[in-house]
């Protein structure tokens, strides 16, 4: 796995953005990195949507089984903070 194409964005606890590159060749791209106190964490792309006049987002792809998003954070979020740094 890769994290390609970092660009930082600030706001809120959004700490920017990057594409990563898994190692059977697919690229997603618009993920985001995310800092809340001591928490880290990464998102998949997303779609806002409308509620009670609020707007929300979703994420397009996701990880169902929660210990497969835990690993996958564990993984991404050492190269995507060595990504930002460079």
């Amino acid at each position: 796995m890769e994290v390609m194409y970092w660009r930082e964005y600030k706001k809120n606890t959004l700490q920017g953005f990057f594409s990563t590159k898994f190692d059977n060749g697919l690229i997603v791209k618009d993920m985001t990195f995310h800092i809340k106190g001591d928490n880290k964490w990464v998102g998949f792309p997303s779609k806002s949507y409308e509620q009670a006049n609020e707007t929300k987002w979703t994420n397009i792809c996701y990880f169902p089984e929660k210990d497969r998003g835990t690993k996958f954070q564990d993984a991404i979020i050492p190269l995507v903070e060595a990504a930002s740094n460079a």
